[in-house]
């Protein structure tokens, strides 16, 4: 029998073991096996060949390991080569096959069993399969530079991969047609490319790669791996650039290459891995769930597949898991990546330099289940391992560092862990190479650190850095770039903090710009445009909440509400965005005080509740909210279960947090306003007690500086205060008026909060009879007034926030009139109204002394924020600009510029009569009459002119339709303005008339609600002499809104007359008034007049710079809850009180206003005088004559014409008595007309 031949078997399973190797067609390999088992049997052990067949069978099983993964293969493979390559000494022909097959079979061992000594080992066998070649060596040597390749990826030796790159080179160029060669470069030179960023590698890797991918046929081996690298490096050239392109591009690559690597084949999972990869890019980059889900589903095929690089696909698959996460918010996802970064970090050694990336991966989505299920053991474990990698000292780790220090600092409030965190960033940025494209986002990183630093700390000069370094983030960020509306954003997020700490409105007003920009900047489906919209509505709250404009408040609440609904079910920021949604809510709640809008508030902030996962560290905080927005829904409804609900609430958000959480003193100043709260309903002192301790330990816990103390320190003082009021606590009021000191002292407070304060404190210490800390109290409110009303603010905004302290100038000097100090009283009132007027007219008054260029551009500047109606951005910026400039003019030798002066320059007022300030206030009321540089305080008692007031207004309204009114009502009318006439007799001007005796002159300056009041009309009746006596037999009576504005009138010349009428006896909507035009011809020379269609707005608004005197005859519309909007009827249209308040017409005289109630002011705002005949006044009119109540047409032309004619009695037109003038007319008129006729008429001016 002959003996079998062991070539025969060689030679059959060779293109058996060629088709496995390309193919991964195992059926194949192991019938190859099974041959080449037979040649080495039938090969004797002294025969020469016998070492290449053992190295060939041993080549075949280790193909079939790397196939299968079963370490039995290996074994084997391993036994063989290593008996192949003992026989085979130096000099020996199959040396080079021997130690080559060796070198591989132990490089794919690796996987399964990392050993530094294994990986040596095949190194050695690959340089020695190198050194001994003697033909074919560009095949060794490609083998080789993967060897180095894989010993830089396990140890880090950047040595290893530059040496890959030179032997891959020198193959290159021994073969320079070979594709195996240059695709080996190419996949070399990706590598690098990837561990450095080298432009060169990666172009050159590009050329090679294409090169080798279309120099081979369709299914080659080197052709499958070509291709599939190339994928991975158009991949990392995007993560390079940023260019999308490169995506599509590596998709479409593998995706056609992927019919070319059925399962089983050596580069299926590699092209899996990449091809998940891309889908996993392109489905972040467009927000699209469904894509990232085809992601996942590959990279789980690919890391199912086996072979190698399993560490690189467990990695890969966490990244799509948390990219998943990061679209739909679901726990799971990120759970799963956690455990899949865990294990790529677990496959890779110490060593390796992907570990350090897998550690960064895994560390931040551990930081991210704290973050959102508050998962302590996760930050615990993200800290731990990050710090074993932070040797490593580059820019990533250092910048991943530095956000779990961030995220570790919120959890524990340690300004230690954030000074650290905001060094890590700072070294991140530092360790940057050269044109690295990471650096806008690490700058960013850096901006956001310096800036939760400087808004801890209050260090602006680290402000100052992180605006440069927020600016320089965006700035390196092309528009269009993904990333560009995330370093906007954080942009926007460091000008708010800078306004918080500055009150800098420009930097908000910046904020608001570039958060909008971040937001326009950014793609519909993006995943993170709720937390673009959820920073632009925050800024645009934080603007709100500290100017209380509130087109602002708007926007905030439309904002939050597309934040909401790009934050679909289960997305992660859509708790913030309902939480964020539902404080928007309340705060317009606060404002409008409608149930149905606090009702959807509470809904909203308890569906962010149930939207958070358990455990989440942002639930306490929302707990908060609800809790906050269940005590208003409680006032507002008496449900005491609401309440219950608002303290479980506090308390268990309290029971969440750490005792050192920054976040706990918000909480126990929430659960101490609630239980104080609770008090107020069930009268339980124990309640009290929790209530106070509550809030002390919230002040106690709260940072320096923090400008959450002065809220924490309000309630404590109305705590305190309510506590001695209620139980007669001795010790109440001075605990509560040391809180209330404080919380005005917080300088960098909302001035809401710093200003309720204030009024606390004085009423406080009113009540206890220290009338000198009362006063301080009062005066520190009514210094705030002006910034309260803030020149940013839209009108309706200001007259808002005024009427929540429309009494407290009138307490002021109520207080400084116990305190002995009537003079302080009056600086009080003269400061603390007419805040808005003195806002119009302060810079005319005292813009004397000023350079023509600063006079200039305030004008400028008062006439752009007078015009500023629609855009609030503009109008903020306006109004900073000023305050700068005032803040200027102060400094350079005007102290007093725009500020209240002393009583030693207001005493002047009385040198031509009698000045009474008529003041109104809770305690007490009394008359100031300044005369002769003195002042005399006339108590006038406890009155309440409020309730007479109402009573007043309601007749004022009812008198609107008099004239059609049946007798008997009529009746009614008059009795009733009789009372009110008789009750101001009886209790004001009978005893300030008793003190002035023998003055024929006299000027009232009404307080609070007497400004509502006919006070030049008190009269009584006399029953000896049947007949009405008052004001009008014994003075001639005018008014002033304030004593500045007395003053300013009196310094200014009489001008002569030319008189503009204006008649409008048909106005659309209004009764005709057939005598208008009759009253316009009563008036005498008249050189102007503008009637019916020809007055119209603008016509007469160009009118009436060009006249001294006017008069108008005509309807007026009143709207007594917003004054400033008062206006004059004209044809087409109307001119509001504002409107004209904001001419300057320093040469007008004379107004004669014969409209109804064009000098009564609104109801919630009387010590503003915002009405018609106020606004002429503030406009430069020196003398005025309206009507505070409505007048018949027949009667207002009777009596324009007998006023006109006394204005005539010298030969000429003079208002020099106008007052007089006036009051005869009146005295003429009372006798025969009835008390609705004439009580209204009455005159402002000297």
């Amino acid at each position: 029998m002959t003996e079998p031949d062991p070539r025969a078997f060689t030679a059959a399973a060779a293109p058996l073991l060629q088709a496995a190797e390309a193919t991964g067609d195992q059926e194949a390999l192991d019938r190859g096996i099974k041959l080449l088992t037979a040649g080495l049997e039938a090969t004797a052990q002294d025969d020469p060949m016998r070492p290449a067949r053992q190295g060939n069978l041993g080549s075949a099983w280790s193909l079939r390991f790397h196939l299968r993964r079963d370490p039995r293969d290996l074994r084997t493979a391993l036994d063989l080569l290593t008996e192949a390559t003992e026989r085979t000494g130096p000099g020996h022909p199959h040396r080079p096959n021997c130690h080559l097959f060796l070198g591989v079979a132990l490089l794919r061992g690796l996987d399964l069993a990392p050993d530094p000594e294994v990986l040596t080992a095949a190194v050695t066998a690959l340089e020695i399969a190198a050194t001994d070649a003697t033909d074919n060596l560009p095949l060794y040597l490609v083998n080789l530079g993967d060897g180095l390749r894989v010993s830089f990826e396990w140890q880090g030796d950047r040595e290893d991969l530059d040496r890959a790159v030179a032997v891959l080179k020198e193959a290159t160029r021994l073969a320079p047609a070979n594709p195996m060669a240059a695709g080996a470069l190419g996949g070399v030179l990706l590598r690098r490319y990837a561990a450095t960023g080298g432009v060169q590698d990666g172009l050159r890797a590009l050329e090679l790669l294409r090169d080798a991918v279309g120099s081979t046929p369709e299914g080659h081996p080197v052709r499958v791996v070509a291709a599939c690298n190339l994928g991975h490096l158009l991949i990392e050239l995007h993560h390079r650039t940023g260019g999308h392109g490169f995506v599509d591009d590596a998709l479409t690559m593998l995706s056609d290459l992927l019919p070319s690597t059925p399962p089983g084949h050596p580069e299926r999972s590699r092209c899996l891995l990449g091809l998940g990869t891309a889908l996993r890019l392109r489905g972040a980059a467009k927000g699209d769930v469904e894509v990232v889900e085809r992601s996942v589903d590959v990279l789980r095929a690919a890391l199912a597949d086996g072979g190698v690089d399993h560490a690189r696909k467990a990695f890969a698959l966490a990244n799509a898991l948390r990219e998943r996460f990061d679209l739909t918010g679901a726990l799971d996802a990120l759970a799963e990546a956690v455990t899949h970064y865990r294990s790529a970090v677990a496959a890779v050694p110490d060593t390796s330099p992907d570990r350090v990336l897998f550690t960064t991966g895994l560390t931040a989505a551990l930081r991210l289940s704290f973050e959102h299920a508050g998962d302590e053991d996760a930050l615990a474990e993200a800290l731990h391992e990050h710090e074993r990698v932070l040797p490593t000292g580059t820019a990533r780790v250092l910048s991943g560092w530095s956000a779990l220090l961030r995220t570790a600092f919120r959890r524990n409030g340690d300004l230690l862990v954030l000074q650290e965190s905001t060094k890590a960033a700072q070294d991140a940025v530092d360790a940057l190479e050269p044109g690295d494209p990471s650096r806008p986002e690490l700058l960013s990183s850096l901006a956001m650190a310096l800036t939760e630093m400087a808004g801890r700390t209050g260090r602006t000069d680290l402000l100052d850095h992180a605006l440069t370094i927020a600016e320089a983030a965006v700035d390196e960020t092309p528009p269009g770039h993904a990333d560009h509306p995330v370093h906007a954003t954080n942009l926007s997020t460091a000008l708010g903090t800078r306004f918080e700490l500055t009150g800098d409105v420009a930097a908000i007003d910046a904020a608001v710009r570039v958060a909008r920009a971040a937001v326009d900047g950014n793609q519909p489906l993006d995943p993170r445009r709720a937390a673009y919209l959820t920073n632009l509505g925050n800024v645009l709250m934080r603007r709100y909440e500290h100017t209380g404009d509130t087109p602002s408040l708007d926007e905030a609440i439309a904002v939050h509400r597309d934040a909401v609904e790009a934050a679909a079910e289960g997305h992660p920021h859509r708790p913030h965005s309902l939480t964020n949604l539902g404080n928007a809510l309340s705060a317009r709640f606060e404002v409008e005080r409608r149930d149905e809008v606090l009702k959807q508030a509470v809904e909203t902030l308890a569906a962010a509740v149930h939207a958070s996962a358990p455990g989440d560290p942002s639930l306490p905080g929302r707990q908060g909210n609800l809790s906050s927005g269940l005590v208003d829904l409680h006032r507002r409804t008496g449900d005491m279960e609401l309440l219950d609900m608002a303290i479980a609430l506090r308390r268990e958000a309290l029971d969440a947090l750490d005792l050192g959480h920054i976040d706990r003193p918000t909480h126990l100043g929430g659960l101490g306003t609630t239980l104080f709260r609770q008090y107020e309903v069930t009268g339980e002192p124990a309640t009290m007690d929790a209530a106070i301790t509550a809030l002390d330990d919230a002040v106690d816990s709260t940072p320096p500086g923090d400008r959450r103390a002065a809220t924490h320190l309000y309630n404590l003082g109305n705590a305190h205060a309510t506590r001695f009021r209620r139980l007669a606590d001795p010790d109440g009021p001075g605990a509560a008026h040391d809180a209330y000191r404080r919380a005005v002292a917080e300088v960098g407070a909302p001035v809401l909060i710093r200003a309720s304060a204030a009024r606390a404190w004085g009423e406080l210490m009113g009540e206890v009879g220290d009338h000198v800390a009362a006063v301080e109290g009062y005066g520190h409110a009514v210094d705030l007034l002006d910034t309260l009303a803030w020149r940013g603010l839209g009108r309706r905004d200001q007259e808002l926030l005024l009427t929540r302290f429309g009494a407290v100038a009138g307490e002021a000097a109520a207080a400084a009139i116990s305190a002995g100090v009537p003079e302080c009283a009056v600086e009080l009132l003269e400061q603390g109204r007419s805040v808005l007027w003195n806002q119009v007219v302060g810079v005319r008054r005292d813009r004397a002394d000023l350079p023509p260029a600063t006079t200039a551009r305030l004008d400028e500047l008062r006439a752009a924020l007078d015009g500023s109606t629609g855009d609030a951005d503009r109008r903020t910026a306006l109004a900073a600009e000023w305050d700068r400039l005032v803040a200027s003019v102060r400094a350079d030798g005007f102290p007093d510029f725009l500020r209240a002066p002393s009583f030693d320059r207001l005493r002047a007022v009385g040198d031509h009569g009698p000045v009474v300030v008529v003041n109104a206030a809770s305690s007490r009321c009394d008359a100031l009459v300044i005369a002769d540089g003195r002042i005399e305080v006339v108590e006038l008692g406890r009155l309440d002119p409020g309730e007479v007031a109402r009573l007043y207004l309601d007749t004022v309204v009812r008198v609107r339709d008099y004239y059609g009114l049946p007798g008997e009502q009529r009746a009614e009318v008059n009795g009733r303005l009789r009372a009110v006439l008789e009750w101001l007799w009886r209790s004001v001007a009978e005893k300030v008339l008793a003190v002035v005796d023998g003055a024929d002159r006299l000027w009232w300056c009404p307080v609070g609600p007497f400004g509502l009041l006919p006070l030049h009309a008190a009269q009584w009746y006399d029953p000896v002499t049947l007949s009405d006596t008052g004001v009008l037999d014994q003075v001639v009576s005018s008014y002033t809104p304030t004593l500045r504005a007395l003053l300013t009138a009196r310094a200014r010349p009489e001008v002569e007359a030319d008189v503009l009428a204006v008649a409008m006896p048909e106005t659309p909507g209004k009764t005709p008034l057939p005598h208008a035009l009759d009253e316009i011809a009563s008036l005498g020379t008249v050189r102007s007049v503008l009637d019916s269609a020809q007055a119209t707005v603008t016509a007469v608004r160009t009118a009436v710079s060009g006249h001294s005197w006017l008069h108008y005859a005509g309807h007026s519309s009143q709207d007594l809850r917003h004054p400033a909007e008062t206006r004059l009827d004209l044809h087409d249209g109307g001119l509001a009180a504002i409107d004209l308040a904001r001419f300057d017409l320093s040469t007008a005289e004379f107004a004669y206003l014969s409209s109804c109630e064009s000098g009564i002011g609104g109801a919630d705002l009387p010590d503003e005088a915002i009405h018609l005949a106020g606004a002429f006044h503030v406009a430069g009119f020196r003398h005025v004559v309206a009507n505070l109540n409505s007048v018949g047409d027949s009667t207002a032309r009777l009596v324009a014409g007998m006023v006109y004619e006394r204005l005539r009695a010298p030969g000429r037109l003079t208002a020099t008595d106008a007052a007089r003038c006036l009051t005869e007319v009146l005295r003429e008129v009372r006798s025969d007309h009835p008390l609705a006729a004439w009580i209204g008429y009455h005159h402002i001016g000297p």
